[in-house]
């Protein structure tokens, strides 16, 4: 069999094949004209394989009329691809996709009549220089005119290509590049066809040339994908400029990063793109496990920053996944004013509730709590008791070592009061060297045994820098019927007095 034939049928096959799969991947940016480059190819490719089979001359030439159509075509679908993968694919309006077919329908219907003007061929007869025949053709002016077309869709398409790898980052440059190389085969073969350079006479390679162009075009969207999501990304990038946007297929590899995210994230943007976000991202371990999460919202610490990340899936029109969107804020100046206002709240909270020179509860905050025990004292009938106690002698240590030890006796007597006392129980200071303590669920026998508890408690310490200190307390609990508490406060004032008046350092009930 004709070894060219033979060929040429092997190629009709690969790109048959390789049109079906793009179109079935047609969601895929430059899916649809790598499709129909492939059967034009395929078309192509065919008629020649049959033509180079045939020994009778107006078979030959019926067959090179019928795979112009997808000659005269191949350029446009080039021309067409490029601007897709380049996004631009809105620059193709009815108007110019006519505008793009007219020379290549004129010079179809210049082979179709060549024998009646020779303008197209001007020579059409076989060749016997082979072991088997092939088809010699002198070339005519209108024959030219479509080469000429043919090159400068196909030099526009280089430029265009050069043009937007020279802009693009490192990973684009890689995929772009395949596409450039792919390229250089149609015109380089065709070249050699026209100007017969190699010996390969009048057979024409042509066919096989672009169908390694249209497999480096494959290659560049089927096996690395990155064009796939770059037309999304962009329109991303646009609205969300104050954001960090980082674009991920489906596979996990990274495609696009903003300046705010390298910004951000502290990676080297050029280097990361084209990795997996396992390579990428590997110092960022709160990043890989929130992209791999099934969250789609969450605040990550990165480094001394607070990042806001929100994940989006970007969908197919068929609903399949095509990969990820994460949109990173930076939030952290917000969340320090957050922190900031919580500390001041807390702060005037505390100045609201707290005694600020012993740390206890204020007569406020007292007030308030026995208002509360009170009702809740009458309404369950349980008993609720106070004990009030003041400082002994407080005015002879203010005047013998001064208010700062004075204020440090108060301090001294609070902290240690507070630590005996049981958790449901409450301390405060009711003003000046006076301070109360609030026993819910304790009737008065309960209280006085406390009271007595913690004034010999106090009587055994010696405290620092003042030696020993005693209290003096008085013990009152709420009596039936009552509904305030100023009857209570007022009997453990008088029992307080009265413990004054019987020696101080002592417990007196009334």
């Amino acid at each position: 069999m004709n070894p060219f034939a033979l060929l040429m049928f092997i190629t009709t096959v690969s790109c048959g094949l390789l049109g079906m799969y793009s179109f079935y991947k047609r969601e895929l940016t430059g899916a649809r004209p790598l499709g129909f480059l492939m059967f034009a190819i395929a078309w192509w490719s065919a008629m020649y394989g049959l033509e180079l089979l045939s020994n009778d001359l107006q078979q030959m030439r019926l067959l090179n009329r019928i795979s112009y159509p997808a000659i005269v075509s191949l350029p446009v679908f080039v021309f067409m691809f490029v601007m897709a993968i380049l996004d631009r694919r809105e620059w193709f309006t009815v108007k110019r996709v006519i505008l793009l077919f007219i020379v290549p329908t004129i010079v179809d219907l210049a082979m179709w009549t060549n024998e009646f003007h020779w303008l197209f061929y001007r020579v059409s007869e076989i060749d016997t220089q082979w072991p088997f025949p092939v088809q010699k053709l002198v070339h005519g002016p209108l024959f030219w005119i479509n080469i000429v077309y043919t090159y400068v869709l196909l030099i526009c398409s280089i430029v265009l290509l050069l043009r937007e790898w020279f802009y693009s980052e490192r990973a684009y440059r890689t995929q772009l590049g395949i596409v450039l190389l792919g390229m250089a085969f149609p015109i380089l073969v065709n070249l050699n066809h026209l100007f017969k350079i190699l010996p390969v006479g009048y057979i024409d390679l042509t066919p096989v040339a672009f169908f390694l162009t249209a497999l480096f075009e494959a290659l560049s969207i089927f096996r690395f994908r990155l064009f796939d999501l770059r037309p999304i990304a962009k329109e991303t990038v646009i609205s969300n400029l104050e954001d960090g946007i980082v674009v991920i297929d489906k596979s996990g590899t990274l495609i696009d990063v903003n300046p705010v995210s390298v910004r951000l994230l502290e990676i080297d943007g050029d280097k990361a793109l084209g990795l997996s976000i396992d390579d990428a991202f590997s110092r960022i371990p709160t990043l890989l496990d929130f992209i791999e999460s099934t969250d789609s919202r969450s605040e990550l610490v990165i480094g001394e920053r607070i990042i806001e990340s929100r994940k989006t899936s970007i969908m197919s029109k068929r609903g399949k996944l095509r990969g990820h969107i994460v949109l990173l804020t930076d939030i952290t100046d917000h969340k320090r004013t957050e922190e900031a206002l919580r500390k001041s709240q807390e702060m005037y909270r505390t100045l609201a509730t707290t005694d600020m020179l012993t740390g206890v509860l204020n007569r406020y905050s007292l007030e308030q709590l026995l208002e509360g025990e009170t009702e809740r004292s009458s309404r369950y009938g349980e008993p609720l008791s106070v004990i009030m106690f003041d400082l002994d002698d407080l005015k002879k240590i203010n005047d013998t070592h001064g208010h700062i030890v004075g204020d440090n006796a108060l301090k001294a007597i609070s902290f240690q009061i507070l630590s005996k006392i049981r958790k449901s129980d409450s301390l405060g200071r009711w003003g000046g060297d006076e301070f109360l303590i609030v026993a819910p669920s304790t009737d008065l026998a309960g209280a006085l045994e406390m009271a007595e508890k913690l004034r010999a408690e106090i009587d055994s310490v010696e405290f620092e820098a003042i030696g020993k200190l005693s209290i003096s307390m008085g013990v009152s609990s709420l009596e039936m019927g009552e509904k305030d508490y100023d009857g209570l406060l007022r009997r453990a004032d008088r029992a307080l007095y009265e413990s004054k008046k019987r020696g101080k350092n002592r417990v007196m009930a009334i």
